[in-house]
């Protein structure tokens, strides 16, 4: 095997081993060694799997450190950790009747559950999809915030000043903006000015979250207990952080039709919570 010397001038030619000996080559450092000392594991080179065996990452799978769809055993440890948890507390403050849950109802607790749920999603959507267009820094992060609490601002004004008493055609709107922003993808703003890119996330992922956020105000307003309905929508939010981790799986777009469910079953809850009859 011949090997490569630079010479005076700089330039590499090559030797046989006949030529030059084994013992002009500097020893081979074997970076991964370590002393063998009791209780010591040696390290060794990492084994590399095979390109066809490992999926790209893409603006819809943005997961670098994942070879394949799937959540990690120790992520689903954790979730299972974090929802028996939950559950333990729900079932220690299932005593704890209100008013409304006496009266009626439990239809409402869980529409405002799975609307936490549903808003839950919506929110992780948006900031994967501003990291997407502007970058993954923290202030990216914070306008992201600051959008979500300026969508909540506004939709509870708008309800304050219209006080809506239909919700079907609001939630109408909703899965409407949910399937507008389902089938719109962030490569089409990708080339496009600061301007446009942020106008584009504005309609394609804040939009449902203002519609949501009416619902939310909307039905918060007809509550006869606060303290129990912001208690199941809180629950329902922590549900929703629980189902982000589909994303690992099936992408983030997958987030939409998640929500786009929770949402459907807050509509259920709404139609079957306003035809139980309420005890006096």
């Amino acid at each position: 095997m011949e090997r490569a010397f630079r010479n005076a001038k700089g330039d590499y030619r090559l030797y046989p081993p006949s030529v030059v000996g084994e013992s002009s080559f500097p020893p081979r450092q074997n970076g991964f060694a370590v002393e063998d000392r009791a209780g010591s594991r040696p390290i060794s080179l990492a084994a590399l799997a095979p390109h066809a065996a490992l999926q790209l990452p893409t603006d819809d799978w943005p997961f670098l450190y994942l070879r394949a769809p799937m959540i990690p055993a120790h992520n689903a440890a954790s979730l299972a950790i974090v929802a028996l948890v939950a559950g333990f507390f729900l079932w220690a403050v299932r005593a704890e009747r209100t008013a409304e849950s006496r009266t009626g109802s439990r239809w409402h607790l869980a529409q405002m559950c799975f609307l936490g749920a549903g808003f839950m999603l919506l929110e992780t959507k948006g900031i994967v999809h501003a990291s997407l267009l502007f970058g993954t820094t923290w202030v990216v992060n914070s306008v992201v915030f600051t959008l979500v609490m300026m969508m909540a601002l506004l939709a509870n004004m708008c309800v304050t000043w219209i006080q809506p008493r239909r919700m079907l055609p609001i939630y109408g709107l909703l899965i409407a903006s949910l399937a507008v922003s389902y089938a719109v993808g962030l490569d089409a703003f990708l080339g496009e000015g600061v301007i446009a890119r942020g106008v584009g996330l504005l309609l394609v992922c804040f939009l449902p979250v203002f519609f949501g956020a009416v619902i939310f105000a909307a039905t918060l307003s007809r509550s006869g207990a606060i303290e129990a309905s912001i208690g199941a929508n809180v629950a329902g939010a922590m549900l929703g952080g629980l189902c982000e981790y589909v994303s690992l799986i099936s992408g983030i777009r997958s987030l939409l039709l998640v929500g786009c469910l929770f949402y459907g079953v807050s509509l259920v809850a709404s139609f079957a919570g306003a035809r139980t009859p309420r005890a006096p």
